[in-house]
């Protein structure tokens, strides 16, 4: 403490309730790689991290992630990612970080980011909502890639249209019990495929290997043979083709 934040006076007492070192009335010169201490009654300049000041006088300063309570004064420093208590005063400071909590009163600075409470009171002081910015782009985004979505379903909309009309007219030629696993199997999977071919010697879809002889009963097509790790029902690769195949038939005459 004493050679890193040039310390002149004050007391230093360990607080076992804190697990911190606590400096009251101290004078702190310059700080630097000053970290998990707390300030009672202290003139500080420099740089401190995850630090509580109280009733103190901060100058020229860089804070992060630190905690001011008890009518703190800070001026002229950078606040970064800290909570302010509605007791402090900032005055020609700077506050940014999105994860900082202001309610105190600032004077002559620049609020940059970080949420401020009902309780903070603003004088000559330039807010700059980069929330609102960061939503408004993310809000762009997501129109220009609705849009796009809209464009490929419009153009897929008449494949879809085949494939349901497929899809009723099996349906009736199928059992009930089985009917309404698929569909289970669809709702539980993320993209919605309950039916997948083994590539590679793995499931589509999940990647996990299939052991040879379950390769074999499913390429024997005796039996409806699901996979253990995802519930998807497992078709040999031949099948998978020649099922798209008739596909991009249905889909040409469309």
């Amino acid at each position: 403490m004493f050679t890193n934040g040039q310390l002149d006076k004050g007391h230093i007492n360990y607080d076992s309730d804190t697990g911190r070192i606590q400096v009251e009335g101290g004078n702190l010169h310059y700080c630097f790689d000053i970290m998990n201490y707390e300030f009672i009654k202290c003139n500080i300049m420099g740089e401190l991290t995850q630090c509580d000041i109280f009733q103190s006088d901060v100058k020229s300063a860089n804070l992060l992630s630190c905690n001011l309570y008890q009518g703190t004064q800070v001026n002229g420093s950078k606040i970064g990612s800290c909570y302010v208590n509605k007791s402090c005063v900032s005055t020609n400071c700077y506050v940014h970080g999105i994860d900082g909590v202001y309610s105190g009163r600032m004077n002559n600075g620049i609020f940059r980011e970080g949420k401020y409470t009902k309780e903070a009171i603003f004088k000559d002081t330039e807010i700059i909502d980069s929330t609102k910015e960061r939503l408004k782009e993310r809000q762009d985004h997501l129109k220009h890639k609705k849009s796009e979505l809209d464009a490929i379903l419009a153009e897929t909309e008449k494949e879809e249209l085949a494939l349901i009309a497929k899809s009723k007219k099996y349906k009736d030629l199928i059992e009930d019990r089985l009917v309404a696993a698929y569909n289970r199997i669809r709702h539980n999977v993320k993209n919605g495929l309950a039916v997948v071919p083994i590539e590679r010697g793995a499931s589509g879809g999940s990647f996990f290997t299939i052991p040879p002889q379950v390769q074999m009963e499913i390429a024997s097509r005796k039996k409806i043979i699901t996979d253990e790790h995802s519930g998807r029902i497992l078709v040999d690769e031949v099948l998978a083709n020649e099922q798209k195949a008739k596909m991009a038939k249905l889909f040409a005459k469309i």
